[in-house]
């Protein structure tokens, strides 16, 4: 993943010294704009914070399971904010876990169009 980002402007170079259609040249410039920020998200899950906030969030995430599953008693209005809560940390979760899965899919992409060009 590291030589993502010099894959991506080297066909970017290429579509533009070709004078590719400008939405060719945006979708590159948007596979760029993605990979940098799930680089930087990746770089993020590394660091030991991180590591902590993503487990206490999962660790509330089981809990908030348990509570629905098992309490009878739990109000609708608390049984609605409960689901919020949830979604809201498990999209905070997916900020993280979906790098590695976004950079696959944009370097495939990438090495597919570098591969059509002979690059």
């Amino acid at each position: 993943m590291a030589f993502l980002i010099d894959k991506i402007g080297k066909l970017k170079k290429n579509f533009e010294s070709q004078d590719a259609d400008e939405s060719s040249i945006e979708d590159i410039k948007k596979w760029e704009k993605t990979a940098k920020r799930a680089l930087a998200y990746q770089a993020l899950a590394k660091h030991e914070i991180i590591r902590e906030i993503l487990s206490s969030y999962r660790e509330k995430i089981a809990s908030i399971n348990d509570q629905l599953s098992t309490d009878e008693n739990v109000k609708d209005s608390d049984r609605s904010l409960l689901f919020k809560e949830k979604a809201w940390r498990q999209e905070f979760i997916n900020l993280f876990t979906s790098a590695d899965t976004e950079l696959e899919a944009i370097e495939k992409a990438v090495d597919d169009n570098l591969e059509s060009a002979n690059i």
